[in-house]
């Protein structure tokens, strides 16, 4: 259809206060697209779109009118001619309330592992429970145990923000997806975020949103043909031995002065479940080296390597010890094995990670961490 078309169809929802998200959640499809439309980058309108807003109205055939001067009535959707008898269905899209048309309030729920999502009525556990089969009084906290045990999502609102609940460790990639298309509709400026074993925080949307496009980094699986295998610390190279016998515990500050400014260190820190990078080695030639002061799982570049990194750094952290990994990537251009010590400790109250690594195979004359 002309783009003309589509400029009388915006005018027409605008005439009726229809916003560009209530007209996206009509037609099934992301407000990014509507926008789109609007503004051009979309060239055609779908007919079909023009029939599903009216639906929802009490002046659908003048609302046909206006976006396609001249169609008569016998060429109108069948379904057009009983509008008037299907105002509930109306009111499930929009609320008049002072001569204006609002959207319908936002509803609670949970996002499944297999990408679906059902809505939320007597809150999320008892939702929750009769989702999973989980019979009134087992499994403690049924909230937890299906964020847990099947990765889900749950999105809402409480105390007037909008909630975003799952676990990190064990959400779903599907699950997150579906809460990110979820939340696309959501009317909240802060949001609750409830991640099990974990305070709650407040968090701006696009914040939250930010969270669960990590976890979906993080999920990306390790192509089969590298090398990721947790190392006895005791059977670790004779360099990295050295380092565990140095005492490091006994003076972590003091050993990470002196680690990173020999440059062949890298200093992590975990804060909320995810691992930051302050500081990769002056002496490595790592291909995420400009991708420091940053959240590893926000890297841009080699984003499977990246979510490898955040889980190990993660898991020293967890484990409050000493963790050994050995590790083979294939780059494209630079395939590499190494062994990598990762050292834990607190300081100020804050999770740090050092590392340090030995390079055992190299297809170029460089080293990494």
């Amino acid at each position: 259809m002309k783009s003309r078309i589509s400029d009388l169809f915006f005018q027409a929802t605008a005439r009726r206060h229809i916003s560009l998200k209530a007209i996206a959640r009509i037609a099934g499809c992301s407000a990014i697209s509507v926008e789109r439309l609007k503004s051009g980058e979309t060239k055609k309108l779908d007919i079909e779109l023009v029939y599903r807003v009216a639906r929802t109205l009490p002046d659908a055939d003048a609302f046909i009118q206006e976006v396609m001067p001249g169609l008569s009535g016998a060429r109108v959707s069948p379904e057009l001619a009983s509008i008037d008898s299907k105002l509930d269905e109306i009111c499930q899209f929009f609320v008049n309330s002072g001569g204006t048309l609002r959207p319908e309030p936002f509803r609670s729920v949970w996002c499944l592992d297999d990408g679906t999502c059902v809505h939320v009525v007597e809150g999320f556990a008892t939702t929750a429970r009769q989702i999973a089969g989980i019979p009134a009084g087992d499994r403690g906290n049924a909230t937890d145990f299906v964020c847990r045990g099947f990765g889900w999502v749950a999105v809402g609102e409480r105390d007037g923000f909008g909630l975003l609940g799952f676990d990190r460790e064990h959400v779903d990639p599907r699950a997150c997806a579906k809460a990110l298309s979820v939340m696309e509709a959501m009317p909240y400026e802060r949001v609750r975020i409830e991640v099990c074993g974990e305070e709650p925080i407040l968090e701006s949307i696009g914040d939250a949103r930010r969270i669960l496009e990590r976890r979906i980094r993080a999920s990306r699986p390790t192509p089969h043909d590298w090398v990721d295998v947790e190392v006895p610390v005791d059977s670790a190279d004779e360099r990295l031995q050295r380092v565990l016998e140095s005492r490091f515990n006994e003076d972590p500050l003091g050993h990470m002065v002196r680690m990173l400014r020999e440059g062949e260190s890298s200093l992590f820190s975990v804060r909320a479940g995810e691992a930051y990078c302050y500081h990769i080695g002056s002496k490595f030639n790592a291909p995420t080296q400009s991708e420091t002061g940053m959240r590893v799982l926000d890297r841009t570049n080699h984003v499977q390597y990246s979510a490898m990194i955040d889980r190990h750094i993660v898991k020293a952290n967890r484990a409050s010890k000493p963790t050994v990994s050995r590790i083979g990537v294939d780059f494209g251009f630079r395939r590499i094995l190494y062994e990598r010590l990762a050292l834990p400790f607190r300081l100020d109250d804050r999770d740090f990670v050092l590392t340090t690594s030995k390079i055992l195979q190299d297809s170029a004359p460089v080293t990494l961490n």
